[in-house]
């Protein structure tokens, strides 16, 4: 197969898997409500956790957000700031964002179902690697500027 075919094959896999994604989020909110984000939340999770085993420990939060970051470089893109105790990410590139930005015209939006994915893989990782327990906050979405930016709190 030439190149350019296997290319479009790529890319029409890929388009499928959105449209799966998103309508499996929204179907998710319409029968579940608030237990769809649930699920979602507890799918990133175990994926944090499986992630963690796999890249190992952390002696702080910043390693293990370097850490996991050249891991997993191609779906997530992120950025720290420390602000006295306050850290901050920015995501300049997150595959789920991606999967919102080509759906939104259905009805998904940041903040939504399957941002509950992210929020829980993020804080699933940084706990099993550092053994503290962190809680992120979206503080920002642009889908044009393509970032957000969420607050990591230890608990």
């Amino acid at each position: 197969m030439a190149v350019k075919e296997e290319l479009k094959t790529c890319e029409a896999k890929l388009n499928a898997l959105t449209i799966l994604a998103g309508g499996l989020s929204r179907s998710m909110e319409a029968i579940m409500g608030k237990g769809g984000r649930a699920v979602a939340y507890k799918m990133g999770r175990d994926g944090g956790k499986r992630m963690a085993n796999k890249i190992g420990k952390a002696g702080n939060i910043n390693e293990a957000i370097e850490k996991l970051t050249s891991e997993i470089g191609d779906l997530y893109n992120i950025e720290i700031k420390e602000d006295g105790g306050e850290i901050e990410l920015t995501t300049n590139y997150c595959y789920i964002r991606e999967v919102i930005k080509k759906r939104q015209a259905v009805g998904l939006k940041p903040a939504g179902t399957l941002c509950r994915v992210t929020r829980g893989y993020l804080e699933s990782v940084i706990e099993e690697m550092t053994g503290k327990k962190v809680r992120l906050k979206l503080l920002e979405a642009d889908l044009d500027k393509d970032f957000c930016k969420i607050v990591l709190k230890q608990l």
